[in-house]
């Protein structure tokens, strides 16, 4: 028996059956409409060009790609007439399990410079990193009930070294989940050259995306630094943003509006952020984060205590609800919060860095709704009264000389909308208890000095104590003091801060 709402409520309280018979008659509907392949109807030489591809698969054994111009010379033979129709079937096989595209809305796009030809092989790949994030989050009495991987638990703690807990992938440990797919494949032992293939195709899916990472221990570099080409001194890992655990501090998430108000303030309203969607947005914003770690030892009572890298002990910026990102003269925070994305920024002399910051991520969202047709989005802007919360859709205020929020019932002209810095009605006011958690939260990150001027900066009143202090051991040239470092400081105060609320509470 199941529920339901809407124009299918008179289903209500029937068996599954129902359900059932009411999703094939939407599917046999939706195939007879279906503006590509009207009822289902696949053309021969779309046919032809599958078969060919599967023929090509048994010939060429362990060959797992084949370019573009491959590809197109394939269909030419095949009976393919047009880039449109091309696109098609291409669509039709990446959905039928046939070829794997890294973008399936442009073949002429620089990500489909290749065809992945065995796109249930990488499945299997990624399914094995995945699988040892599910491991490592299991009870050391229940890991022995896990079945069905391709590698031995134990060999995998000790290629990790406590790093996956962190969202981080090592080569040694991709070397253990990746080697049984690759024998599979190759039908021979894989070098690292192999590996370092599945790590990219990993990253071209924007499941993963290679950090760059300051190493002094002779040890681990000699483990997982000499297949790569990273700079002296640095070694080369992988973050998996859908892997991170850890959010953005809830002390600055809820000290952001006050703590930004002076700068951008606009948010991004969608229908639904599919998670998907969501982690590959992380992923291309990744060259943008000014990463901020900060060492968080805990005692460790387990037998792999003695396997874990020093770096397995740090609290990272790499959130999984939100990123820090910067620019040379500007820093922006971006917040999820359910289907909204908000973005609140600081910049100092150059207006120009916070507008190409924001002009990147609007870029991407643009690009990723491309591949989620479904998906809406609108641009909302905060009501300009002082002490109003509400948020408006552009298009909405913009078309209308006067606009009224449903939220205060204040009417204002449309030209008081700004999406950054103060209205043309007056700076926006904020509780006497929010201010006091901005001022004790810069106390606890900066001295005195620093809290004056970046309370200034930020255009935010302090108390008399911070204004009137003396500091003897720094400039009292304000000038010098670099501002957004000292907001880097500050996000890591905060997350320290709950890091050890967090364990406190444990």
């Amino acid at each position: 028996v199941f529920m339901s709402t809407g124009k299918y409520k008179e289903l209500s309280g029937k068996k599954i059956g129902e359900l059932l018979n009411l999703l094939g008659r939407l599917a046999h509907n939706e195939c007879v409409i279906d503006p590509v392949f009207p009822c289902g109807a696949v053309p021969g030489r779309h046919i032809k060009l599958m078969r060919e591809i599967e023929a090509l698969k048994i010939k060429q054994g362990g060959q797992m790609l084949i370019s573009m111009g491959e590809y197109v010379h394939l269909a030419v033979r095949t009976g393919i007439e047009s880039d449109a129709e091309l696109l098609q079937i291409s669509q039709l096989l990446h959905c039928w399990n046939s070829i794997y595209l890294f973008n399936h809305q442009n073949l002429n796009c620089p990500e489909n410079l290749f065809v992945f030809l065995h796109p249930v092989w990488l499945c299997k790949l990624a399914g094995n990193l995945f699988s040892f994030s599910h491991v490592i989050h299991t009870p050391l009495h229940l890991r022995s009930l896990i079945g069905g991987l391709e590698y031995q638990i134990s060999q995998a703690e000790l290629g990790d070294m406590s790093m996956m807990c962190r969202g981080y992938l090592r080569f040694p440990l991709a070397r253990i989940l990746f080697h049984t797919s690759l024998v599979n494949m190759l039908k021979r032992e894989p070098e690292d050259t192999n590996y370092l293939m599945c790590i990219q195709l990993l990253s071209a899916m924007e499941l993963l995306y290679q950090v760059t990472v300051l190493c002094d221990d002779r040890d681990v570099t000699e483990d997982e630094g000499l297949t790569t080409n990273a700079p002296q001194g640095y070694i080369h890992r992988y973050f998996v943003p859908s892997l991170s655990p850890f959010k953005v501090p809830i002390a600055l998430r809820e000290a952001a509006p006050l703590l930004f108000h002076k700068g951008l303030h606009i948010s991004y309203a969608f229908n639904m952020i599919p998670k998907e969607m969501w982690y590959k947005i992380l992923h291309r914003i990744s060259p943008f984060i000014e990463y901020i770690s900060v060492p968080c030892p805990i005692e460790m009572e387990d037998e792999m205590s003695a396997f874990r890298l020093d770096q397995a002990d740090e609290v990272h910026n790499r959130w999984i609800d939100g990123a820090w990102l910067r620019s040379d003269a500007c820093r922006l925070l971006m917040l999820k919060d359910g289907d909204h994305i908000r973005l609140y920024s600081a910049e100092t002399d150059n207006v120009l860095a916070e507008e190409q910051l924001h002009r990147r991520i609007e870029e991407i969202f643009t690009s990723l709704l491309k591949d989620y047709p479904g998906i809406q989005r609108h641009v909302m802007v905060q009501c300009p009264t002082p002490f109003c919360t509400a948020w408006h859709k552009v298009k909405d205020v913009y078309s209308a000389d006067k606009v009224k929020c449903d939220s205060c019932g204040d009417t204002y002209p449309s030209s008081a909308v700004v999406s950054s810095g103060a209205s043309s009605l007056g700076v926006k006011q904020y509780s006497q208890e929010a201010k006091r958690g901005v001022q004790n939260m810069l106390r606890g990150s900066l001295d005195p000095f620093h809290v004056r001027v970046i309370a200034q900066f930020l255009d935010i009143n302090v108390d008399e104590e911070d204004e009137n202090h003396e500091n003897t051991s720094l400039s009292q040239d304000p000038s010098k003091v670099q501002v957004l470092r000292s907001l880097d400081s500050v996000v890591r105060h905060l997350m320290l801060q709950q890091f050890w609320n967090l364990n406190a509470n444990r």
